[in-house]
């Protein structure tokens, strides 16, 4: 009972991971080389409300570059769950703060769908006339001669909805830093 009920706990963390993060996927690349006098700002502004500050721009103090992280998220994903994702990786790799360098909003396809509707009628008319001659004699012989006129009419009517919406996703490149 112990396992099942610990893959059942995997299962939906990672489903709410996926929910949060509206999707997104990340790429880490970890800086290798020389550390310089990085790029500081006089002011910047920033997220502040977490354990891992957000900036958009070079903060105003120095730092060390640790790595390089990429994300893609839905388009429509809320601030929040990016702002946490940013977090979560830049605690994961030991980093301080967030430096945004880019977001872009890129196609990344088209969603579409429809219905078609039908409507039918048809309407018709038949009318015949038989005459039967009856023959004396043995054995008795029956002579039946006659018409048939038919008419058939019909129209068919179909009605087609589509819709067709673009799709974007949020490409963002950020620095993870920690702090000198």
């Amino acid at each position: 009972m112990s396992i099942l009920r610990h893959a059942t706990r995997l299962i939906l963390g990672l489903l709410v991971a996926v929910m949060i993060t509206g999707c997104s996927l990340e790429q880490y690349y970890p800086y290798e080389g020389i550390q310089k006098n990085w790029p500081v700002s006089e002011g910047a502004f920033a997220e502040t409300g977490g354990k891992v500050p957000v900036y958009l721009g070079f903060p105003p103090r120095p730092y060390i570059l640790v790595g390089m992280l990429k994300t893609n998220f839905a388009s429509d994903a809320p601030e929040w769950a990016k702002r946490s994702q940013w977090c979560y990786q830049a605690r994961k790799f030991g980093a301080d703060a967030v430096v945004i360098l880019s977001q872009n909003q890129l196609y990344s396809g088209t969603i579409g769908g429809g219905s078609a509707n039908t409507t039918s009628t048809v309407s018709g008319s038949a009318n015949g006339n038989a005459t039967t001659t009856i023959l004396p004699g043995f054995p008795t012989t029956a002579n039946t001669t006659g018409y048939v006129n038919s008419y058939a009419s019909g129209q068919s009517y179909t009605t087609v909805n589509s819709w067709s919406v673009p799709t974007y996703r949020e490409h963002t490149t950020a620095w993870l830093i920690k702090w000198k």
